[in-house]
């Protein structure tokens, strides 16, 4: 599976709130996909949730309370891998790289970030 399609998976997996499902009315609601789009173009564009009613068919309400519960999943079950300061062996690579590309000592360059 793409990248995309196993964080929809692993998200809606984690909370029932990404299923697509039926209304009071039967009318199905939001797909998981438009769902995880959504929060994908606010935290990757920096768009308003106001912005994506017309695009993705979602009330700003929606938006923000998909982005919220995404952030919370994401967090949970990526975060102890991916969410996390380098160790010690992450920055000996990390500084290698850096000086086989011409940037000695330097870490975190790329958003000028210092880790503590």
């Amino acid at each position: 599976l793409p990248l995309f399609a196993r964080i929809v998976d692993a998200v809606t997996q984690y909370d029932d709130f990404f299923r697509e499902k039926e209304n009071a009315a039967g009318k199905l609601g939001r797909h998981q996909y438009q769902k995880v789009t959504s929060c994908f173009q606010m935290l990757a564009n920096g768009c308003s949730a106001d912005s994506l009613d017309a695009e993705l068919q979602m009330s700003s309400t929606l938006v923000l309370k998909t982005l919220k519960r995404f952030i919370q999943a994401v967090i949970h079950l990526f975060g102890p891998r991916y969410l996390r300061a380098p160790t010690c062996r992450d920055v000996e690579l990390l500084l290698q790289e850096g000086e086989r590309r011409g940037f000695p000592d330097i870490l975190g360059s790329i958003d000028c970030m210092h880790w503590e």
